[in-house]
């Protein structure tokens, strides 16, 4: 079976690169993904799509994509049941039932950061966007590339 997802879209919220038990870099964030058709109130409706990434890609995330970047991402689907408990009251005891959330994400295999967005204030106290050259885009691939070819034994 085929379990293939490329996505393109907005990083809503900044990136917290954080470290596993292991020691193995990591980022859980979402991308915000517009759908093609608008709401009531006559805006876009928008998902938002869970995603993990690890190691090496967790690291070029973290290094040079921030929130409102627009970002592509290829990987494969997963999903995970995240068990908790939950405390109640019945008949003035308390009690407490098991609950499960099942969850589904993407598990990022390779990233690109596509328009780098950078937040400037306006007169008017509204933020604008500036986006990157072409070339600078390009230099920063490169250099994420050239990384990912000095160590090949990395995974990801």
């Amino acid at each position: 079976m085929l379990n293939t997802v490329a996505i393109s879209g907005v990083l809503g919220y900044p990136l917290e690169l954080k470290k596993d038990k292991n020691g193995k870099s990591y980022i859980r964030s979402s991308v915000s993904v517009s759908r093609n058709y608008k709401g009531e109130d006559g805006y876009y409706l928008k998902d938002y799509i869970g995603f993990v990434a690890m190691g090496q890609n967790a690291e070029y995330l973290a290094k040079y994509a921030q929130k409102g970047d627009r970002i592509e991402i290829k990987g494969r689907m997963q999903s995970y049941a995240q068990t908790f408990w939950e405390y109640y009251e019945e008949d003035c005891f308390p009690k407490k039932r098991e609950k499960k959330i099942y969850k589904i994400e993407i598990l990022v295999e390779d990233v690109e950061v596509v328009s780098k967005a950078e937040q400037k204030n306006t007169e008017d106290g509204s933020t604008a966007t500036h986006r990157y050259t072409e070339e600078e885009l390009k230099e920063k691939l490169e250099a994420y590339r050239a990384t990912k070819e000095t160590n090949p034994d990395l995974v990801f």
